[in-house]
């Protein structure tokens, strides 16, 4: 590409530098003075549109409060958008990624550049606040996960019970002596070893001493 007036880039990409003061030449921009040099700088949402000997302040389009820069290429000059923090360029413009309200249950979005965060209200939580305490289904045996405040309840089928509905009739081994508990509807059976007997296999034959005369019960 030629360059006639020796121009070169300065470091904003708002702003072109001049080596001569006589060759600053800013359509919609203005020429400053900085480090000894005169300065083409554009107003904000502007970028420094240079080709060959024109050098102008063009409008990026990119977006409210979006600046860019023009590339020089082969045929064209590519535009580059500089977008406000959080933001993201999507086909030449600066897109907000919370306009589409990813964050669900009323969870606030906040454009950070990651490209956002989503700050959840309790008791949800997860990228897109769409996880609950009940999301991992965390009662047992059919049981229904209700939100509960900041944390769940389980409504429990009958015989359960407990937090998570884990518990049934049998859980605090009910049965005595060796016996075997077995859920019974919404109680409990002991199926007893011999020679014991009763509903949790407590009765002894033994225990109202039926020897008489000095013998021994076994």
């Amino acid at each position: 590409m030629e360059n006639p007036h020796n121009l070169e880039l300065g470091v904003d990409k708002q702003e072109q530098t001049f080596q001569y003061a006589e060759e600053c030449k800013c359509d919609k921009g203005k020429c400053i003075e900085k480090d000894g040099k005169m300065v083409c700088s554009c107003p904000p949402e502007f970028g420094v549109y240079k080709w060959q000997a024109k050098v102008e302040c063009r409008a990026c389009e990119c977006g409210k409060g979006a600046n860019c820069t023009f590339i020089p290429s082969i045929l064209y000059l590519d535009k580059e958008c500089v977008c406000s923090y959080g933001f993201k360029e999507s086909g030449g413009k600066c897109v907000d990624p919370c306009t589409k309200t990813p964050c669900k249950n009323g969870g606030i979005c906040i454009a950070d550049g990651k490209p956002f965060t989503c700050v959840c209200k309790a008791p949800y939580y997860g990228l897109f606040c769409e996880a609950d305490p009940c999301t991992t289904n965390p009662c047992k045996n059919r049981g229904i996960c209700n939100i509960d405040g900041d944390s769940f309840k389980c409504d429990c089928v009958s015989p359960f019970s407990g937090k998570t509905c884990d518990e049934d009739p049998c859980t605090t081994n009910p049965c005595k002596n060796r016996g075997t508990c077995k859920v019974d509807g919404k109680s409990f059976k002991c199926d007893c070893t011999a020679p014991y007997s009763g509903n949790t296999c407590e009765r002894d034959p033994c225990t109202t001493n039926p020897c008489k005369n000095g013998g021994t019960c076994k």
